[in-house]
């Protein structure tokens, strides 16, 4: 974002009169007398905003969500020929900061910011370079990739305990790499690596660190042998977004894809799907960014629980003008989906932007899509709790099937092994107890 107060060169809007007060669209200009400026990221909890702003030297920065200030973070004193930094990621609150420090040939090596301490994070044996692309909430696991000895590339993972350590690539695949180089490799614990690794033809992978565990993601039922890569990991690991090459009614192009423990899905389904990639994915899995492979408009698109627009409509519909704003670029979600940043060109200049957006209501777990509520034949969710619901649920949980009622497999407790819980096709303990607890709370 910016300085302390919004320059003159800053667009500020906000939505006032509307039910949406808090919405925003905020231009992100250079610092000082800087003529460029690249966003990366922005901090799970929205506050901060990643990337570089420059003139001749690139030196990494921070803006505020809140007024869009600015501020420098180049290292001081800079690193021995390395002038150049870029901000990439963050923790949580962004008290570490994921940078690279990048040579007169831009080849970077990744360090570990927190205050004034300063981390170089050790590359792999053989590495001329390596990119950080990902920083747990923590701020104590990096993951990106780096070049290997004979030209080939791979996925690293460091933490202090273990070091830097090369992610396992499987036979016939000798190079891997973090998708789209986006700084959702990495979830939220630190644990699991995605990307995918590559060979005539790519497949997107999840590496769990804890187990060991390298998984080949599913490909779609329709997908090629082409392009399969993961781009962004949810933080608990239960969502993965990313792109594959398939074949929609004869034609082959790339889609967007969406992983989870069901299996791989086309996000945008059928022939609208064609030509467009998923970029990132917020922290809780509920926001989905996308961009198009090759040219068109619109040139965005944001998936919310299964509702898709461009980034553009949504601001309409918020309230927000688009006057002056054209190739609006997302480079990355916070972790509820309410701060969206990126690229845009605003008056003709190339800036960057932070949009602030009303949050996605929340799920009501115990508000089922069953029994008679509100009168509608087939039932249905009416926004209360009651004993409608509760029928509902324990004609469901007596049966233990989805068939009745699929909304009584409940998103709670820990089904599927998952750490934040999730829908598995059952109806079980786990169910019964997620919806009492949603019962007894109301909602």
């Amino acid at each position: 974002m910016k300085r302390s107060s919004l320059p003159a060169a800053a667009i500020l809007l906000l939505c006032a009169t509307s039910t949406f007060a808090q919405s925003a669209f905020r231009v992100l200009s250079p610092i000082g007398t800087d003529t460029t400026v690249t966003i990366r990221s922005v901090s799970p909890d929205g506050t901060t905003v990643l990337g570089s702003s420059g003139a001749s030297n690139l030196d990494a920065a921070t803006w505020s969500t809140a007024n869009g200030a600015g501020t420098r973070r180049a290292l001081s004193p800079a690193v021995a020929g390395r002038p150049y930094t870029q901000a990439v990621a963050a923790s949580t609150s962004a008290s570490v900061l994921g940078l690279n420090v990048l040579n007169g040939s831009f080849n970077p090596v990744p360090y570990r910011v927190q205050g004034a301490s300063r981390l170089a994070i050790p590359t792999l044996p053989g590495a001329t370079f390596a990119y950080t692309e990902g920083v747990s909430a923590s701020g104590d696991v990096f993951a990106g990739w780096s070049d290997r000895t004979g030209g080939t590339q791979t996925m690293w993972r460091w933490s202090a305990a273990t070091g830097t350590q090369a992610v396992p690539i499987p036979a016939g695949y000798p190079n891997a790499n973090s998708g789209l180089q986006v700084t959702r490799c990495l979830s939220g614990d630190g644990n699991v690596v995605i990307g995918y690794v590559a060979n005539l033809d790519s497949r997107a992978f999840s590496f769990n660190a804890a187990t060991g565990v390298l998984t080949l993601l599913p490909l779609l039922p329709n997908a090629s042998t082409g392009l399969n890569q993961a781009n962004s990991i949810s933080f608990d690991g239960s969502v993965i977004v990313g792109e594959a090459s398939a074949d929609v009614g004869g034609s082959l192009d790339s889609v967007p894809v969406r992983w989870t423990s069901s299996g791989a899905e086309q996000l945008i389904p059928g022939s609208a799907g064609l030509g467009w990639r998923a970029r990132i994915v917020s922290g809780d899995g509920r926001t989905i960014i996308g961009n198009r492979v090759s040219s068109g408009s619109p040139s965005n698109f944001i998936w919310r629980d299964g509702t898709v627009s461009s980034i553009e409509s949504l601001m309409t519909q918020l309230g927000l003008s688009t006057s002056g704003l054209t190739d609006i670029d997302p480079e990355d979600v916070s972790f509820d989906g309410t701060v969206i940043v990126g690229r845009v060109h605003a008056n003709g200049s190339s800036r960057g932007f932070a949009l602030v957006i009303p949050p996605i209501p929340a799920v009501c777990l115990a508000d089922l899509a069953g029994g008679t509520d509100i009168g509608l034949p087939a039932g249905g969710q009416d926004g209360s709790v009651d004993g409608t619901d509760f029928i509902a649920f324990i004609n469901s949980f007596a049966i233990g099937s989805v068939t009745v009622d699929p909304t009584a497999d409940i998103a709670g407790g820990t089904n599927a092994g998952r750490p934040g819980g999730g829908p598995d096709g059952t109806i079980d303990g786990t169910d019964f107890i997620a919806f009492i607890n949603a019962f007894a709370a109301g909602c």
